[in-house]
């Protein structure tokens, strides 16, 4: 049997490995999203730590709780506490947890939820995801480029004509 520390050394390992396999298959595409930069769209208030991007979230029993996000687009690996729970298919409210104001994109659809992001390259975007557990649906714009990531973008694509090319 195993004790405590050697469950959780094992756990960091694989946690480390994967995430290493994933930013090499980033890199290998052209890509480098360890160097992105999220904020609020509200207050500007940083929203990622440690590879992390961190987000204040209600689920449908209306309990509050913090969700950890892979910052890499189109990676939809999600932490939180066991005590904080929901289920496929269920909407998560997203708020800023510096100014704990929504991140919901009214002006898109109430199931997305919009930040901003910086790139490597210093460059602003807007990134937009769906709240909805286990919908993987990513969109990155700035200006009139658009990008969309996940099996399920194209549920959302009609809402962004005015970014595409």
């Amino acid at each position: 049997m195993l004790s405590i520390a050697q469950c959780r050394a094992f756990e960091s390992e694989k946690v480390h490995q994967h995430r290493a396999a994933f930013a090499n298959a980033v890199a290998d595409k052209g890509g480098n999203m360890a160097n992105c930069k999220f904020y609020c769209p509200h207050c500007e208030g940083r929203l990622d730590i440690h590879n992390f991007s961190v987000f204040t979230a209600k689920n449908k029993q209306g309990k509050l709780g913090l969700l950890l996000l892979s910052p890499h687009l189109g990676e939809y690996d999600v932490w939180h506490d066991t005590a904080f729970t929901f289920n496929k298919g269920d909407l998560i409210e997203y708020y800023c947890p510096v100014c704990h104001k929504t991140l919901t994109a009214h002006e898109f659809h109430d199931n997305l939820v919009k930040v901003n992001m910086v790139d490597e390259n210093n460059v602003d975007h807007t990134v937009v995801f769906s709240g909805v557990a286990g919908e993987h649906a990513t969109y990155r714009f700035r200006d009139k480029e658009y990008e969309q990531f996940g099996p399920y973008a194209h549920q959302y694509e009609n809402f962004f004509q005015d970014f595409r090319y």
